[in-house]
């Protein structure tokens, strides 16, 4: 946004007053946003997580836990298994 009102401004588009005024509200923008963000957290009430439906997982020995066992997942899983990790 800078550099587009800077050139707006240079080629007489926008003057600069108006530029300097756009140029606030993004500086404005970019400050307030992550502020906002954080107040959100206190603002929204929280939902409680419920693990109805999920299964109990049983009989689970590997330490280590590697999703999808592709190309990558069997390059990513030798290390470990020759150091004698349950994958």
């Amino acid at each position: 946004a800078f550099v587009l009102y800077s050139a707006a401004a240079a080629v007489g588009i926008i003057d600069g007053q108006a530029n300097a005024t756009l140029t606030a509200i993004v500086i404005i923008s970019m400050v307030l946003t992550p502020l906002a963000i954080v107040a959100l957290r206190y603002v929204t009430p929280r939902d409680e997580q419920s693990l109805e439906g999920v299964d109990v997982a049983e009989g689970l020995s590997g330490s280590v836990l590697i999703i999808g066992f592709g190309r990558f997942g069997q390059i990513a899983s030798q290390p470990l298994l020759l150091r004698g990790i349950d994958v």
